[in-house]
């Protein structure tokens, strides 16, 4: 994710990235009600993969970017919703979903507010319905541009999982040194998973808890 005063850039040149592999295996494995969460949906890339595949999508995410566009997909698809708001503050209804997405945002949300967070988006997860996300671990460097947020190790990531009722069925980490990036963005600790919900357990709604 690009520095703080560089996100319209971003949001205008993500839009024209491929959607994530991991959001389209789980949508070719999904059966059911096809209900889809995107949190962090940035440039809406996998939301309108999703919605081609005949998806029902809520996006979230805080930046005002990504409201612009937004509004505009909304006006063109009767199956999409969205709301601009930060995660501590999410409210999502419970056992609702059948995929909750979370590419490259969970980090975002403060590191004190966290736990409660994850208790809220697994709890919205329906029984077999799963989460596919792309994870800042602990030691990548995005944490020395916004140490407020939280990188969980892998360890913490299972056990929040486990509490909301939620398998890791694949869980990958890719971590390396990036020529390319610039100094303060240079190492790279990214956490690729899965997870599935096998058990009913109700957590709270209100993620600031």
């Amino acid at each position: 994710m690009p520095p703080q005063d560089s996100w319209s850039n971003h949001y205008l040149e993500a839009q024209f990235r491929p959607h994530s592999h991991l959001v389209e295996s789980a949508a070719k494995a999904c059966t059911g009600r096809r209900h889809v969460l995107d949190l962090g949906a940035g440039s809406l890339n996998d939301c309108k993969f999703l919605l081609q595949e005949g998806f029902w999508v809520h996006a979230v995410d805080s930046e005002p970017d990504f409201a612009r566009m937004a509004k505009l997909l909304k006006r063109r698809e009767a199956k999409f919703t969205f709301e601009q708001t930060d995660f501590k503050d999410l409210i999502l209804p419970e056992d609702h979903y059948q995929i909750v997405v979370g590419i490259q945002s969970l980090n975002f949300c403060r590191a004190d507010k966290f736990d409660a967070f994850m208790d809220t988006v697994t709890a919205s997860v329906e029984p077999m319905g799963k989460f596919v996300g792309v994870i800042y671990g602990e030691r990548d460097d995005y944490r020395r541009m916004r140490p407020s947020g939280c990188y969980p190790s892998e360890q913490k990531l299972s056990a929040l999982f486990a509490r909301g009722g939620m398998e890791i069925i694949a869980q990958t980490h890719d971590e390396y040194d990036d020529p390319a990036s610039e100094d303060f963005f240079k190492h790279r600790h990214m956490i690729y998973l899965a997870a599935v919900r096998t058990k009913m357990l109700r957590g709270p709604t209100l993620a600031g808890r």
